[in-house]
């Protein structure tokens, strides 16, 4: 009897004991699948915030390069100017300009406040952008009354596009680009009498009264003659050779040129010869401060030559 109750409570414990186990098993079983479960939320929830992340970098990226493409478009104008259009050939090489340059793209975002005139300036020569920039807002200036520190003897180089007289009016446009007679004269008569007050401005304004500027051609050549004159200086008509144009340097006489097509214009202009160095001809172009800064050889100079006058003080 005493054998058989010990071995009913040991069957009874090892029931208990397999009931247990088999608790524990199945509890280990559910945590494992909850362990799985979180998991794989955890991994769902991580996955959604990188396809989160990656659209929104996405966006961002393709707004940058909206933004990029917008930036880098050409922009289109119109080249309406304030007294007409500017010509076909004109706007193309303003237009190929524009793309490197931000000055030239707020002119012609501005175009409407210039003449066509002005811009046709900035076509033809680059170094005149600054001065074309500022025309809306120093067009009225008055003109200066001096051209700064000359000296005696030696010859300025004056730019037509001068700031201090460029915008103002002389014959069919302004100084900048009409004046080149004007100018040069103001550069000889300035230097061989020291006076500063002999501008482009003055020497202009006295041709528009006298008749030395002609409708559709430019400044008359007796402007070297007749109207230097009134400005302490005379001129005189020497030929064209190179023994000549030497032989008037040397003796510091300087020379004005009366210039065809080639180097220095395409339709007329006037440049002042004013010395030689190392056998070659120093040159003062009021349109060009670039081939004003080199020397020219004769040989170079003498087919663009339409007619030429050497200058002495009186």
């Amino acid at each position: 009897m005493a054998y058989q109750r010990r071995k009913r409570r040991f069957d009874r414990k090892k029931v208990v004991l397999v009931e247990r186990t088999i608790c524990i098993l199945i509890l280990l079983a559910l945590l494992a699948l909850a362990g799985r479960w979180i998991a794989g939320q955890l991994s769902k929830e991580d996955s959604q915030k990188k396809k989160q992340t990656k659209t929104q970098t996405d966006n961002t990226a393709q707004k940058e390069d909206q933004t990029e493409a917008e930036n880098t478009q050409t922009p289109v104008y119109d080249f309406v100017c304030s007294d007409g259009t500017l010509s076909a050939e004109f706007q193309q090489t303003l237009s190929d300009r524009a793309k490197e340059d931000k000055k030239v793209q707020k002119i012609l975002a501005d175009s409407r406040n210039y003449p066509v005139s002005m811009l046709e300036l900035l076509a033809k020569n680059a170094e005149t952008t600054d001065f074309v920039a500022d025309y809306p807002e120093k067009k009225d200036e008055a003109p200066a009354e001096s051209i700064g520190e000359v000296k005696e003897g030696e010859i300025p180089l004056l730019i037509q596009w001068d700031e201090r007289w460029g915008y103002i009016h002389y014959g069919d446009g302004i100084i900048a680009n009409s004046g080149c007679g004007p100018t040069a004269l103001a550069m000889v008569a300035a230097g061989l009498t020291g006076d500063n007050s002999i501008t482009p401005y003055k020497i202009a304004s006295y041709a528009d009264a006298n008749g030395y500027y002609v409708a559709g051609s430019g400044s008359s050549w007796s402007l070297m003659t007749e109207a230097a004159l009134n400005f302490r200086v005379a001129g005189t008509e020497i030929a064209l050779s190179e023994s000549s144009v030497t032989e008037e340097l040397n003796a510091g006489h300087p020379i004005i040129c009366s210039m065809r097509q080639g180097d220095f214009t395409t339709d007329g202009h006037f440049i002042v010869l004013t010395g030689m160095a190392d056998g070659k001809i120093q040159v003062h172009d009021s349109n060009s401060k670039e081939r004003s800064s080199r020397t020219w050889d004769y040989t170079t100079l003498e087919p663009q030559i339409e007619n030429l006058w050497s200058f002495t003080k009186l």
